[in-house]
């Protein structure tokens, strides 16, 4: 993949060195990228008041990030827009090993609560 830009409101995310996958669709979407590489993300607040917020907490109005693995859900065409633009290269296994851990990640967060009143809820939600 190169040279994408994903745009959505006022961020977006530029992977570039890349890999990229999907886990199997939902309903027939994708739903879940995973990206491996280097890249770049960023987020310009549009309003002024969203740009006054952003600076009282960062000091600055627009925030750039660099990150080199990252998971992307999502429930619109962004999946096909991605397919469009990518190269269908060999399975990486880095792929499969930052889903892994992004999975483990998320089920200690449901079954570690940070809190009293967040065990009581995910308890309440789950039985």
């Amino acid at each position: 993949m190169e040279n994408i830009v994903l745009k959505r409101d006022a961020g977006g995310a530029h992977p570039e060195e890349r890999v990229i996958g999907f886990t199997a669709p939902a309903l027939g979407r994708d739903t879940i990228a995973v990206f491996v590489g280097e890249g770049e993300s960023t987020f310009t607040p549009q309003s002024a008041v969203d740009k006054n917020y952003m600076k009282s907490l960062t000091q600055q109005e627009a925030v750039s990030e660099n990150f080199d693995r990252a998971l992307l859900c999502f429930s619109d065409d962004t999946g096909k827009e991605i397919r469009a633009s990518a190269k269908t290269r060999a399975a990486d296994p880095r792929l499969a090993d930052a889903l892994r851990t992004y999975r483990k990640l998320l089920r200690a967060t449901l079954e570690s609560p940070r809190s009293l009143l967040a065990g009581h809820a995910h308890l309440r939600r789950h039985g």
